[in-house]
């Protein structure tokens, strides 16, 4: 009985450890996709954004803003509100990457309002907020414009063009603003996809 036993004992033992030696030498399975995964059907807007901190120091840094805000397929929209006036909705966010000498999680975003008619667009509404790592510094740098502010001419548009049938539209801008501390400058690259919204 002890022998039949000592048996079943050495039985599963080896059963166990064949199992753990199988699971070892499996493949390895797929990773999970990262959180916030980069909208790449729905484009991106790429910020170079120029000015001096709080404690005088000249900073210029490329943001860009690549994914799609809140996961909101209608941040990334247009529909027409007359007969040959398109409004484009366009609303990013980026994730602030770290260096070697910093690290961050901090999001930030980035909206664009427009309105188009016979091949010219206008702005309705522009903003963003940015959290930008200089030195060994967070610097928070954001404004917002819209058509009824009085620095409305400061931000300027160009090369734009929509494709109907793909829905991508590009487009350049610029502006900037000023403040206490300096100027800070925006130059902008729009290379998006948007969707009609019924």
């Amino acid at each position: 009985m002890k022998r039949d036993l000592r048996m079943l004992f050495c039985s599963m033992m080896v059963a166990t450890a064949v199992g753990i030696t199988s699971c070892q030498d499996g493949e390895v399975g797929p990773k999970g996709e990262k959180g916030g995964a980069e909208s790449t059907t729905f484009g991106n807007v790429e910020l170079t954004i120029s000015g001096v901190t709080s404690t005088g120091d000249s900073y210029s840094e490329v943001v860009d803003f690549k994914f799609l805000s809140g996961d909101d397929p209608y941040n990334s929209a247009w529909a027409w509100r007359d007969l040959d006036l398109r409004e484009i909705n366009l609303s990013r966010e980026y994730i602030v990457e770290a260096k070697p000498d910093g690290r961050t999680n901090a999001a930030s975003d980035l909206t664009l309002n427009l309105y188009e008619i016979e091949g010219r667009i206008t702005l309705d509404y522009f903003q963003f907020g940015a959290t930008l790592i200089v030195g060994d510094t967070f610097e928070r740098v954001g404004t917002q414009v819209s058509f009824s502010d009085d620095d409305y001419d400061n931000f300027v548009m160009s090369n734009y063009s929509f494709n109907d049938r793909t829905g991508v539209i590009k487009f350049d801008f610029s502006y900037f603003w000023d403040a206490p501390e300096g100027r800070t400058n925006i130059a902008g690259k729009v290379n998006a996809k948007v969707y009609m919204s019924r």
